[in-house]
This record gives C-alpha cells, structure tokens and sequence, in this order.
C-alpha cells in the first residue's frame, strides 16, 4: 500500500488479538469471520490470517520485534462476490458461486462473511488468537483499482466476529 512516504507494507492491515488464553483450546472444523465494512470504492478484497501468538519477552518487546506466531487458517473474499449456492450454502460455512459481481454503493455498510479453511489446531495456555485482516495478499501489491479507503466496523448494530469450533477450552 502506497503510503505519504511511499510504500508501506503494513498499512491497510488490521490486527486483533484476545488476552492470553486461560486454558488451552482445542478448535476442530469449519470457521469464519463475519465483518461489517464499508467502502470509498465498488468493492472490497479481504485476506483473512488466524495465528497463535505466542508469549512475548520483554527484552523483544522494547526491541520492537513483532511477537513470534504460527499460522492456524486462512480465507479470502470479494465483497462484491454476494451470490450464494444455497445448494452447499450452511450458517457455518457461505458458499459463493462467484459467478457474476455485483459493484457496492460507496459508503453503504456491507454484512461480509468469510469462510476460512478447515481448522484442527490447538492453542496453548497463555498464548493469544491472533486475527489480521488485509486487503490484498501481500503488503507490496499495488493496484490503481485498490486506491480508496476500507472501514471495518465493531459495536452493537455492526457485531464483526469471528466463530471459531471450539471442541474443548481445557
């Protein structure tokens, strides 16, 4: 993303984590993250990144190094790829067929649901679910259609979450 001082990576990603984990939790099945978002532009790309974030030193932490992480999942979408196949369609998991695109009103809120790869992970005690949000694949890309500005909401009306199969929280 092309930034007031030129190119920079990571700006345009969002990053979520929850307080490190009680208990380990052990995740099995299908998952996604439901976002409410709007655009500047006639669609939006969303590149989904779920990780377990591990402890941090605090050494590290005021050297600046980013915490160390492994990956869990991943997904993507087009907003503006709405159709659903109501044949494999479920609650758990949106199936597109991608067969046509429908351009989004600038500024209207969208109700986006992102299905991510199956998932058979456990995340251990102390560690953090870690979330980052992207609108491309790599923090490099450019692309002149991109150039606009994203907004992804979180309150009451507009609940963005993601739903994780929690198999057992021990």
């Amino acid at each position: 993303v092309v930034g007031p001082h030129g190119l920079d990576p990571l700006r345009g990603w969002t990053t979520s984590t929850t307080q490190p984990l009680e208990n380990d939790i052990e995740i099995i099945g299908n998952a996604k993250l439901t976002l409410f978002a709007s655009s500047t532009r006639k669609d939006m790309d969303f590149m989904v990144t779920v990780s377990e974030q591990f402890e941090q030193t605090q050494e590290d932490f005021a050297r600046g190094f980013q915490p160390r992480s492994a990956f869990v999942a991943k997904g993507s979408h087009r907003a503006s790829h709405m159709e659903r196949d109501k044949r494999f369609d479920t609650e758990d998991v949106p199936y597109y067929t991608h067969a046509k695109s429908t351009p989004l009103v600038p500024g209207k809120i969208y109700k986006v649901e992102i299905p991510l790869l199956p998932i058979g992970y456990r995340f251990k005690q102390g560690n953090r679910i870690r979330v980052e949000i992207a609108p491309h694949e790599s923090g490099y890309s450019y692309r002149p259609d991109k150039i606009g500005t994203d907004t992804i909401y979180h309150d009451a009306d507009h609940p963005s979450e993601l739903l994780l199969p929690v198999l057992s929280g021990d």
